[in-house]
Parts: structure tokens; C-alpha cells; sequence
């Protein structure tokens, strides 16, 4: 049955994302956000669409029954980092300053209280106040800090060194933030740098497959030769199994690793 429909008729609902959120699922459409319990649907925020941003839940963040999620309402004013609990009520921007300046963010992600976002050149990190938002780490041009994902109670992202693209990780400050193992070359051409298998990190680098835990020692070569993209992970009676595509010389295959 149609749950939402925001443009009568054959043109549908125009619903863009889904994020499950505790009992139910959050949807995002292009200029509204709704939330579905199982039995009722309501309508948590109108905001501006934005072509550039179609997706309000592409950037998206859950802990603790928050969601957090990037949207603007205001044709002046860049994406704002905004929250939900699910009602109307409790849906509200998050204030990262207290000056009209805010931290524009561009990407997401959830380590325990903690939310990561980046901008531009920044990694940052805010536990939903003004005192606790602080910048974990400039980064040099080009290209921003990307590809966040929480490894146990880590951050893992990629991002430029001054030489190369390269695998980091952070413990939430700047001097917890590293590079994972020198050497290592994220691959631009597969931006699904991270999959979590078994608690542990699956991720492409220098043209190999590799696992970490989030630790340099821990952190070791799967295969070579090889890049892996449209992880997924099953829980089998004989333990975690990864499912991937394999690209090599042109071809891709599925191939499935055990860790």
C-alpha cells in the first residue's frame, strides 16, 4: 500500500532515502521529511530543495535514538546539521557555534556519542552542543576528508596527506588522529572505501583488499591485485562471510571471504 504520496497522481511520492530508526523508518523526500511507526506516517519537516542535495538522508547518522541529518531551510544559508527523535517536536538544527557562522557539514557518521562530520578541509566532531563541537583536524587541498566509518569505538576515513589519498583513523582528537599504516593509497576510483566485517574493517587500499581492526599491527593484506566494491556481509552458521565484486584487468566477479 502507498504510505506517502507528496504529488498526486502518476508522478508518485517522490520519496528519495530510507534510514530504519528505532521502531520504524525514516523517509526522505525532496523537500520534506517524514516518519513511519509501522502504522501512521507523519510529516516531521519541510525544508528547501536543494538540486544539489536531493537526498536529505545521503548524509545521515544515528545514536542513542537521534538520527542526524544534513538539510536547509533557508534558500540563503548552506546545508545545516539538523535532529530527530521522531516527532515533530523534537526535530531541530543542531547549533555547532555560537556566532551566525556555522560549520558547513558534508558527511556524517555515528562513534558512540559522539558524531564526525567533515567540511571541506576538516574532519570535526560534536556531542550536540556549542561546547563540545570542536575541529578534530585540517586536512590540505584537494580534496576533503570522505568515506567516514566507525570501527569499533574509531573513526576510519580517507583523506589527503600533502602526497597521497590515504586511510586514517581517529580517535576523536587531533592527536588520535593518524594514518592508519604508511603507504597505504585509498583508490578514487571505488569511493566504498569501508565495510565493517566481524567488528573489523574491510577496505580497498593500493590495490589490494585489506582487514583491520584499527590498529597498524592488526591492519593486513587479504588479497593483492585486486579492488572489491558492493560489500555485503552475511551471518552464517560457520561465522561471518563478506560477499564482494572483484575487479581485476577489466572483468568483475563475486567472490566471498571469510576474513
Amino acid at each position: 500500500r502507498i504510505l506517502i504520496d507528496t504529488v498526486p497522481g502518476a508522478i508518485g511520492s517522490e520519496a528519495t532515502g530510507l534510514l530504519a530508526f528505532r521502531d520504524g523508518v525514516l523517509i526522505g523526500g525532496k523537500s520534506k521529511l517524514w516518519y513511519f511507526d509501522g502504522t501512521t506516517t507523519r510529516l516531521l519537516l519541510s525544508f528547501i530543495h536543494d538540486p544539489s542535495w536531493p537526498e536529505p538522508l545521503k548524509a545521515s547518522a544515528v545514536t542513542h535514538g537521534v538520527a542526524y541529518f544534513l538539510a536547509r531551510t533557508n534558500s540563503h544559508d548552506p546545508l545545516s546539521l539538523w535532529r530527530s527523535d521522531g516527532t515533530a517536536a523534537g526535530t531541530r538544527p543542531v547549533r555547532l557555534a555560537s556566532g551566525p557562522t556555522q560549520p558547513a557539514p558534508i558527511e556524517l557518521c555515528a562513534v558512540g556519542d559522539t558524531i564526525f562530520f567533515t567540511t571541506q578541509t576538516e574532519l570535526w566532531r560534536t556531542n550536540d552542543t556549542i561546547s563540545s563541537t570542536a575541529m578534530v583536524r585540517a586536512f590540505p587541498a584537494p580534496g576533503r576528508p570522505r568515506d567516514l566509518y566507525r570501527v569499533g569505538n574509531k573513526l576510519a576515513f580517507s583523506a589527503f596527506d600533502g602526497v597521497r589519498h590515504t586511510v586514517w583513523i581517529s580517535e576523536g582528537g587531533r592527536a588520535g588522529t593518524a594514518i592508519l599504516r604508511p603507504g597505504l593509497l585509498a583508490d578514487p576510483a571505488y569511493p566504498e572505501v569501508f565495510k565493517r566485517h566481524d567488528g573489523n574493517l574491510l577496505f580497498n587500499a593500493s590495490q589490494a583488499l585489506w582487514l583491520s581492526n584499527g590498529t597498524p599491527g592488526a591492519t593486513r593484506v587479504l588479497a593483492r591485485g585486486i579492488r572489491g566494491s558492493k560489500f555485503q556481509t552475511l551471518h552464517t552458521p560457520h561465522g561471518p562471510r563478506t560477499l564482494f565484486l572483484k575487479h581485476l584487468d577489466g572483468t568483475t566477479d563475486l567472490w566471498i571471504t571469510d576474513g
